[in-house]
């Protein structure tokens, strides 16, 4: 690794008592929201003045920094192109372009989540499962590295810098491990697990709703709940666990591209 990489990354070790000081504050936050709202529901029943408080709910045409509710949920799918730089494989030395050259492990990836919205923004918490594999025969075998990603994520999405979404800035902590499989070698396989490890992605989302404003997006939104389509762009840089015993899955920036739908 570079000086300069070794900088960057260097800080990013150190994401994980932030990440989990932020998740413990946005569940606090989902918690006290929902005590709220129970107080508030009760208060309302026990006025005994025969009043009964009718909400509407919001005109589907108002912008949707005027018509969103406090919480959303979303679900993402997508792809990322991952390559660990620095692994070598514990079954024969050989390094990751020695096995597979210029080739990155394409991995399949979903998410689901809760989001709350601010008025400048919001944040939210999302569980994530990624899978792909590579596939080479460069160093004069058929070798095969299979990755599982499994994550916890804290983001922060500045959404409501217009009245709708058009372009939306965000930046995620990751918590991870991976599973990991290494075939093919001579000497035999090996897979494991690695510790928790971190990772950091900033991404750019780009809403779809406004290509057809009054049809298709007005009818989603009507008879499913879906507020948003946004396609997602965005780069990934992840972090070597701190088992000396794990492979080395460090890998510099990656890309990735996929779909995001908020309800």
């Amino acid at each position: 690794m570079s000086k300069v990489l070794k900088q960057i990354a260097g800080p990013l070790l150190h994401l994980r008592p932030i990440l989990m000081a932020a998740i413990f504050f946005l569940l606090t936050v989902l918690l006290f929201s929902r005590f709220a709202e129970a107080a508030e529901l009760v208060d309302e029943l026990d006025r005994g003045d025969g009043m009964i408080e009718v909400q509407y709910a919001p005109d589907l045409l108002e912008p949707y920094r005027d018509r969103r509710s406090n919480w959303s949920t979303q679900f993402s799918f997508g792809i990322e192109n991952f390559r660990p730089k620095d692994f070598t494989s514990h079954n024969d030395g050989l390094s990751y372009s020695d096995l597979f050259g210029t080739n990155d492990v394409r991995l399949f990836q979903g998410s689901v989540g809760r989001k709350y919205n601010l008025s400048l923004g919001a944040i939210s918490i999302d569980a994530s499962y990624a899978f792909g594999s590579v596939k080479n025969s460069k160093s004069g075998t058929v070798r095969e590295l299979a990755l599982i990603k499994k994550a916890i994520s804290a983001s922060y999405v500045m959404d409501a810098i217009f009245s709708e979404p058009y372009v939306a800035p965000y930046f995620t902590g990751q918590i991870l491990e991976v599973d990991f499989s290494d075939k093919g070698s001579v000497n035999g396989d090996s897979s494991g697990r690695t510790a928790m490890s971190t990772g950091l992605t900033l991404g750019l989302l780009i809403q779809l709703n406004f290509i057809d404003p009054t049809a298709a997006a007005y009818e989603a939104n009507r008879d499913f709940g879906l507020n948003n389509t946004f396609l997602d762009l965005f780069v990934s840089q992840y972090n070597t666990s701190e088992s000396s015993d794990d492979v080395n899955l460090e890998s510099a920036m990656n890309w990735g591209a996929g779909l995001r739908f908020e309800f």
